[in-house]
């Protein structure tokens, strides 16, 4: 539970201060992040494949929304 809240905090974290760089690159930092959790999961969990990619669907959704975002406000404090 504790990892999987730090992947997700760091990889916003990180999006966070690219978030001036071109889309590429954190299109590519987002994919990084994903194959990481994934390989991360089946190294250490004993899921079954289905659970270990919902998860990480889930995951890249989340982070995908989070860099959508990104691209709206580069102002913590602004409204959506």
């Amino acid at each position: 539970m504790v990892s999987a809240l730090i992947f997700l905090v760091v990889a916003v974290w990180v999006l966070w201060i690219l978030r001036e760089a071109d889309a590429t690159v954190r299109l590519g930092v987002v994919t990084a992040f994903v194959v990481v959790f994934a390989a991360f999961l089946s190294g250490v969990t004993t899921a079954k494949r289905s659970d270990i990619f919902a998860t990480t669907a889930a995951y890249a959704a989340v982070l995908v929304v989070f860099l959508s975002r990104g691209d709206a406000s580069t102002d913590l404090g602004a409204s959506g």
